[in-house]
């Protein structure tokens, strides 16, 4: 639990809630609420009633003359339909506005969508109350948007890790994170204010067995919707449509009941989709999907041992390319998070590792240590001898640092010829003085062979030092008190290191 407190307390990477949804959400919390109420926060919204007039048109709910107005809405949807479209269009619309680059959000709404579809007829085939089961079926993935939005280079590399490996999404999840991304979303909608009733299935919608009492037919139905969003889009259609059956097979729904719900997910999801304006691409109903397959078997005339042969291969011939986008992804990511001269981490990932440091709870008990230096008259040596020298030097200290801090230190090129080093479980003063001195030394005996001389060089050092969860320090004031020591450090004569509380 400390760790997914940690991942919302003070991040501000993570979705909140517009003034419209948080509108929208006091109303649905009231069970008092009227129709004139919910009415007047949509009418404000004009983008949103004409969503929801949309909705109202389509052939599923309309069956007389054309809907113009919210009063005429309420009419066609019901209360609770249209409290529940209304707040589930704006949280859409919002977290569709902070996109992150690398989720494949067309599909990740796309797939939300038809869960939501089918949350409802799934409810209504098995005689469990829908009242607001589409918002949390819609929702029920969030908590991947939202471990994604915090930390996206760490979270890609789960993504990676699952298409290479095949493994399940929550134990990879909860190996990286110490939790998976049920729990990161019931606990955004906890905090948002949603009622019980729609983020407690969300928590157990992969194991609706470990849900308590009260929540657990819900986070059943959910657990079915989330598989019938598999069939239309993930790879193992066949294998959804099967446990499907299975599973409604225990509430004694035949499978022609089942087969038919399953066909009515595409045609409705495709229907709502616009509104949600998310492209439908290739949804079409599972029967049909199947039909033209054995169509295009028919025309192949193949044989079984042919299918066989050529299943295998394609089998092959997609792990090994999984494998192959892993490495290449693996390569980008490093590309992206390190310094292309020195090969030390850069700026910004090493401001990452300081966020993720400070929010660790169990580093948080340890002391931790930050040290700042910067090559002292580095301007001289690229005057003298020229750039391509001076970046051989930031090369060399680069190769050096690393080696004097291993194994558990990390280093970044901070910018220009300034680098930074994190030492975590390195008490102050002495063992952070001491660290500080060995890498002070070690720069100071380096050799750079240029022609017809050698370069030497030394380097001024600031050291902070903090333990977060005695609190009073924070990324900002360990930084800044490095940045102090270092100056000292150089106001004194230089090569040598200072010391500053962090504090």
């Amino acid at each position: 639990m400390d760790a997914l407190n940690a991942l919302f307390d003070g991040n501000p990477r993570l979705p909140s809630p517009s003034l419209v949804a948080m509108r929208i959400l006091e109303e649905v919390r009231r069970d008092d609420c009227t129709f004139a109420e919910i009415a007047e926060v949509i009418g404000a919204d004009p983008a949103l009633t004409a969503k929801i007039l949309k909705v109202a048109n389509s052939p599923y709910y309309s069956r007389s003359s054309h809907v113009t107005s919210i009063d005429r809405a309420v009419g066609i949807l019901g209360m609770v339909l249209l409290k529940n479209l209304a707040l589930s269009f704006v949280i859409v619309n919002d977290l569709k506005g902070g996109a992150e680059r690398d989720l494949r959000h067309e599909l990740f709404w796309r797939r939300s969508v038809t869960a939501a579809v089918g949350s409802e007829l799934v409810a209504e085939l098995i005689g469990e109350p829908a009242d607001d089961i589409f918002v949390s079926a819609l929702l029920q993935d969030i908590g991947i948007f939202v471990m994604y939005s915090a930390h996206p280079d760490r979270y890609q590399s789960v993504l990676d890790l699952r298409r290479s490996t095949g493994r399940e999404l929550r134990e990879i999840e909860r190996e990286r994170f110490g939790f998976d991304h049920q729990e990161a979303g019931s606990e955004l909608l906890t905090r948002w204010g949603l009622p019980e009733a729609m983020h407690l299935p969300i928590r157990h919608h992969h194991t609706p067995q470990a849900a308590p009492a009260a929540g657990r037919r819900r986070a059943e139905v959910l657990e079915l919707a989330d598989r019938i969003a598999a069939v239309y889009h993930d790879p193992r259609s066949a294998e959804a449509v099967r446990e499907i059956k299975r599973l409604l097979a225990g509430y004694r729904v035949s499978e022609t009941e089942c087969e038919q719900m399953i066909d009515q997910v595409a045609v409705r999801s495709r229907a709502l989709l616009s509104s949600f304006e998310v492209a439908a691409g290739e949804l079409k109903p599972f029967s049909q999907i199947l039909q033209e397959a054995n169509e295009e078997l028919a025309r192949l005339n193949l044989s079984y041992e042919q299918l066989v042969l050529e299943y295998k291969q394609a089998r092959d011939e997609a792990q090994q390319l999984a494998l192959e986008l892993k490495s290449v992804n693996d390569q980008l990511r490093e590309r992206a998070i390190r310094d292309g001269l020195t090969g030390l981490f850069n700026h910004r990932h090493f401001q990452e590792l300081l966020d993720e440091a400070f929010a660790n709870p169990q580093r948080m008990r340890e002391p931790m240590t930050l040290l700042l230096f910067d090559i002292d008259n580095f301007k001289t040596v690229n005057d003298s001898y020229g750039h391509l020298q001076g970046d051989a030097v930031l090369k060399a200290i680069a190769r050096t640092v690393e080696e004097a801090i291993r194994p558990h230190g990390v280093a970044a090129r901070y910018g220009g010829e300034e680098f930074a080093v994190l030492l975590p479980q390195c008490a102050p003063p002495t063992e952070a003085a001491r660290c500080a001195e060995r890498l002070r030394r070690s720069i100071a005996e380096l050799s750079v062979r240029s022609p017809g001389t050698e370069i030497r060089a030394t380097v001024s050092i600031g050291i902070a030092s903090c333990t977060p969860a005695r609190g009073g320090a924070d990324k900002a004031r360990l930084i800044a008190a490095a940045d102090r020591a270092l100056y000292a450090s150089k106001h004194s004569g230089k090569n040598r290191w200072s010391f500053a509380d962090a504090v």
